[in-house]
């Protein structure tokens, strides 16, 4: 059958050692439980994953993580997980960042 919104995503990952060394060491966290284990957790999850930048001058942090305001301490193993055309719609809606966020 065709996917619905709410069937689980598979992990790309083959394991978990697959999956620590593909993001600096780090196991990528389930985003879902998230969604669900803190307030306004959906809100929490967009910014993260469309929050990545540049560190601000005078930022320290260790050289391996990535700079995001929205992960408490701001640096963050894993690497930005959405690129803009990441996918391709059906109907054409662009893939920004955003909206596949």
């Amino acid at each position: 059958r065709p996917a619905k919104p709410y069937d689980k995503m598979p992990s790309p990952y083959e394991n978990d050692q697959q999956g620590a060394a593909a993001n600096g060491g780090a196991l990528p966290p389930d985003l879902s439980v998230m969604v669900g284990a803190r307030h306004e957790g959906h809100d929490y999850v967009f910014a993260l994953l469309t929050g990545y930048m540049d560190k601000p001058a005078g930022k320290e942090m260790m050289e391996t993580l990535n700079y995001n305001p929205y992960f408490p301490g701001g640096g963050i193993a894993m690497p930005p997980p959405l690129q803009d055309d990441g996918v391709e719609y059906p109907d054409g809606t662009p893939a920004t960042i955003s909206q596949q966020a």
